[in-house]
Parts: structure tokens; C-alpha cells; sequence
């Protein structure tokens, strides 16, 4: 299976700040949206830190898309977390 596109975040580089630096650095803009298992995050617009803040580390299948481009994926396991870029 050809995983080109998608980026295992390194164990150290897991954290909310980290993990912005790292997305802003592909071009990542300040509003992202968000598709969530969380009620009070799915289908919203809000700000990529904000976003970042409330889903990592929660476990719950969550998608922050920032671009066409660039997203973010929070699997419902620990410490599995994902950029997916095309």
C-alpha cells in the first residue's frame, strides 16, 4: 500500500504547538475545519490552535482540514496521529 501522501508525527513532536509549527510550516492557514466524533467541534470553522488544543490527545476520530491540500488526523488510538498531504 503506497502511504506517501500520509506522515506518522514522531512520538516527541505530538504536542498541540508541535504539531501547528509543523502544519503551518507545509502552509497551513490560521482557520481550519474541523470533522469530528466530538459534537462540539464537527462541522465547525475555528482556529487551527484552538482545533489542535481540543482534539489532541482525546482519542476521538477527528479530521482538522486545512487546505485541499493538508490535514490532520487524531485516530481513536493513543499516539496515533497523521498529517495527510496530496
Amino acid at each position: 500500500m503506497e502511504l506517501e501522501n500520509v506522515q506518522l508525527i514522531p512520538p516527541g513532536m505530538q504536542s498541540p504547538a508541535a504539531i501547528a509549527e509543523t502544519l503551518r510550516g507545509l502552509g497551513a492557514p490560521e482557520l481550519c475545519y474541523v470533522v469530528s466524533e466530538l459534537q462540539d467541534l464537527d462541522r465547525k470553522t475555528i482556529t487551527l490552535d484552538r482545533a489542535l488544543d481540543m482534539v489532541v490527545g482525546r482519542q476521538m476520530g477527528t479530521i482538522i482540514i486545512c487546505s485541499p491540500n493538508l490535514a490532520f488526523f487524531e485516530a481513536e488510538g493513543p499516539n496515533v496521529r497523521f498529517i495527510l498531504r496530496r
